[in-house]
């Protein structure tokens, strides 16, 4: 088993090649498919994520907290997932067929690609939830190189089946290559279900409240916190706009992808802690989290809201509208992802029912910002509500936990990062005044960075057990021709006091 550390680092280095295929889809999809298409299949994966929350029941992010745990028998946690597959796969089931069903009643309509679009959709859904239900069983066990190995794999055949797929058959072909990323890794169910004892593990009325108030949990974030956006737009402007939103929301999208596979798992690993009594190794393990997090997210956030008038042109000139939105979803794209670890500790505690009633809050407040605000403002209006609405939930958490946990989070750690990074987007931004185009853009980037890496030691910003740690980690998972230049970079990171 990993440390906790080390698996971050894997689930990061995970979560950068996933982001890279997402922004390489996103490039695809939108050249060949222009804005309503790239509208379409944004849509289409809405509905997917849409359907898979209401239908998992809460079971993988149960199976994730509680499949470690032995209790003193052999196998529990191919027990727990044995037990609770069948209360999983019926709806995953029900939903498919409709997702089918609803692909030959609308098959007389040229505009979503009639019938194969939707029946590739309904084998994305269910390919996605087995997938979903295999990572959350592989990380509440500890294995970590596994699930990030089929990541990597499923993005290698993402690309070329979304080139080949939509260049051919249109938004169908775009939907395989979706396909295509999620199979390696749902595969690995058969694994989890095949190799279980035949004893008899009760799933006790803690797991069974813990299952229910992260299905509600799950549902209201996917439902109404992710894209409700999209279906307001469609209401009262067209499919262009959401096309423009879907661009702008994407890149923001693809750094909450990399946060999620930063802090995958963690909620188990808290929770073992917690168990263990090792509450003072718990709260440092939550402070060196939040400032690993914040040293990418943070010049990830700033940074990219500064260049990204010359990156979306990329995606096409078509979707230049879309600049302004995509900004501001970017800059504040921290809040959306650094808010996991408080609530991964709040999980930890099983204060499942705060999380709840706490995403519950952020929806109503987001439908009525949304509805106010969208039918005069459009995709740049949705941006800043949700950007708000992240940041004061954000907020929230972190006092929670300080308050009632006794989990001090580490503000000056957390400023000085932030400030480092406001500085490397403005050198950025003042590069790109200076020089447009792709020399432009390079060059902000690497100046960004030199600033950033300056800022960060000048700030102390990160301690010299965190450097020695990361040191540590990487010596272990890279490659030795790549071992001494990366050990050199971290070691600029922080000031060894002497």
């Amino acid at each position: 088993m990993q440390s906790l550390f080390q698996a971050s680092i894997i689930n990061t280095f995970s979560g950068i090649a996933s982001m890279a295929a997402g922004f390489g889809s996103t490039v695809l999809v939108a050249r060949l498919l222009g804005a309503e298409g790239t509208g379409l299949t944004a849509f289409a994966l809405w509905l997917v994520f849409s359907a898979y929350a209401l239908a998992d029941r809460g079971i993988p992010a149960t199976v994730l907290r509680y499949v470690g745990q032995r209790n003193g028998k052999e196998n529990t946690e191919q027990d727990l997932v044995r037990q609770l597959y069948p209360k999983f796969i019926w709806p995953v089931l029900l939903l498919t067929v409709a997702f089918a069903a609803y692909s030959f009643w609308h098959s007389d309509n040229p505009v979503d690609g009639s019938t194969g679009f939707w029946l590739v959709t309904s084998l994305l859904f269910v390919t996605y939830c087995h997938s979903q239900l295999a990572i959350a069983a592989d990380h509440g066990r500890g294995d970590y190189v596994g699930p990030a190995t089929k990541v990597v794999i499923g993005c290698l055949l993402q690309l070329p089946v979304i080139a080949v797929g939509a260049y051919y058959f249109g938004a169908a072909g775009a939907m395989a290559g979706h396909f295509a990323r999620h199979v390696p890794q749902s595969l690995a169910i058969v694994r989890h279900l095949k190799h279980g004892s035949s004893l008899d593990t009760p799933v006790n009325k803690q797991i069974i409240r813990y299952s229910r108030n992260s299905w509600i949990s799950s549902t209201l974030t996917v439902l109404v916190r992710t894209r409700v956006e999209f279906i307001f737009i469609g209401v009262f402007f067209s499919l262009t706009e959401v096309g423009y939103f879907a661009a702008a929301i994407t890149f923001s999208s693809l750094i909450f992808q990399l946060a999620l596979a930063m802090t995958a798992g963690l909620s188990a690993r808290f929770a073992r802690l917690r168990e263990a009594g090792e509450l003072e190794r718990m709260g440092n393990t939550y402070q060196r989290a939040l400032r690993w997090m914040a040293l990418l997210l943070f010049p990830v956030s700033f940074g990219g809201a500064a260049v990204i008038q010359e990156i979306l042109p990329m995606v096409g000139d078509e979707f230049r509208p879309a600049v302004a939105t995509a900004s501001v979803l970017i800059a504040l794209a921290f809040a959306q992802c650094l808010v996991s670890l408080p609530l991964s500790m709040m999980l930890a505690h099983e204060r499942d029912k705060t999380v709840m009633i706490m995403n519950a809050v952020s929806a109503a407040v987001l439908l009525v910002l949304n509805l106010a605000i969208i039918p005069s403002f459009s995709g740049f209006g949705a941006a800043w509500v949700k950007s708000i609405v992240a940041f004061a939930g954000f907020s929230w958490a972190l006092w929670y936990c300080q308050t009632r946990l006794g989990l001090v989070p580490g503000i000056r750690s957390l400023f000085g990062l932030a400030a480092s990074a406001g500085t490397c987007a403005g050198v950025a931004w003042l590069v790109l005044v200076e020089v447009q185009g792709l020399p432009g853009l390079l060059s902000a980037i690497a100046a960004g960075a030199l600033i950033y890496l300056l800022g960060i030691r000048l700030t102390g910003a990160m301690l010299p057990d965190d450097v020695d740690s990361l040191r540590t980690t990487l010596r272990k998972i890279l490659p030795a021709a790549m071992v001494k230049p990366a050990i050199w970079i971290v070691s600029q990171l922080a000031v060894r006091r002497v």
